[in-house]
């Protein structure tokens, strides 16, 4: 009886050992430090020996999905956390929890205007350097990873002289004539304020719309 109680003994552990996973997953973002909505996040996954076929991966507020070398993580619409969960099959077919990782869900931050090739830099600028930009443009700046196209539409635009203020109104960025002579009148000490920027980010499937800081340019 006590031998065939030690070799029940035996074999539990001998089965506990098998099914034990003694390692963790690595789960970090490749391109940003943060989750954003609207974007494709990618993610890796990798657990220490073991190959990707044996990993398995949940998520809870979002979808993900495998490419070649990474993870792509996307927000599920209003989610403000995602939850990843990472998995490995062991040699006798068990699914083990080997890690997880939770992530905050951020908004695309707004895309920053300049008026062409000028940055807004608080600045003043030659006339002729203002007067030679011919539409509002509006990007992400070097910072941010994701290659999202983006321009800039409706906008308003006062020219400011010492004596004056002329309002003008413009779409699609575009310095219509009109602006454009008036910037040809602006002297020293004279300035053009651009507002009610609205800047248009191209997504996948839809098209974000927001409300960009007002440029003012001051002339030298």
């Amino acid at each position: 009886m006590r031998t065939l109680f030690s070799v029940l003994v035996l074999l539990s552990v001998f089965a506990f050992k098998n099914h034990e996973v003694a390692c963790s997953a690595n789960i970090y973002l490749t391109e940003m430090n943060l989750v954003y909505e609207h974007v494709e996040n990618r993610l890796s996954i990798s657990v220490p020996g073991y190959s990707p076929s044996d990993v398995s991966v949940t998520v809870e507020g979002g979808i993900i999905t495998k490419k070649s070398h990474f993870h792509v993580l996307k927000p599920s619409y209003g989610s403000r956390e995602i939850s990843v969960k990472v998995y490995v099959r062991t040699r006798d077919s068990i699914l083990c929890f080997v890690g997880g990782q939770k992530f905050r869900v951020r908004p695309l931050p707004k895309p920053i205007p300049q008026l062409g090739g000028l940055p807004d830099n608080g600045k003043s600028w030659q006339k002729g350097a203002v007067v030679a930009q011919n539409r509002l443009i509006a990007t992400y700046g070097p910072g941010f990873s994701y290659n999202l196209k983006t321009r800039v539409g409706n906008y308003k635009a006062k020219v400011v002289t010492s004596d004056s203020t002329y309002s003008f109104s413009g779409e699609n960025g575009i310095v219509h004539s009109g602006l454009k002579h008036a910037l040809t009148q602006l002297d020293s000490s004279d300035m053009v304020v651009f507002y009610a920027i609205e800047g248009l980010t191209y997504l996948e499937k839809d098209t974000l719309r927001s409300s960009l800081p007002s440029i003012v340019i001051p002339i030298r």
